[in-house]
C-alpha cells in the first residue's frame, strides 16, 4: 500500500492507483484505502494538490 500512498500523491487517478496496485477494481482499492488511512483515495489526492498548488491571492 506504500506504493499507491505514492501513486496517488502525485495525482494518477485512483482507477488507475488501484489496478497498478493489484487490485481487481477501484471500490476494492478505495475500501482498502480508506481503511487504512481514514481517507479516501480522492480526499487524501486532493490534499496534496493543494499544498503543491502555488497560492494566487487577489488583488
Amino acid at each position: 500500500m506504500p506504493k499507491a500512498r505514492i501513486y496517488v500523491k502525485q495525482g494518477i487517478p485512483p482507477s488507475l492507483v488501484a489496478l497498478k496496485s493489484g487490485f481487481a477494481d477501484q471500490a476494492h482499492f478505495s475500501n482498502v484505502f480508506n481503511r487504512l488511512t481514514g481517507l479516501t483515495p480522492s480526499s487524501y489526492q486532493n490534499i496534496f494538490i493543494k499544498k503543491a498548488s502555488p497560492r494566487h491571492d487577489s488583488e
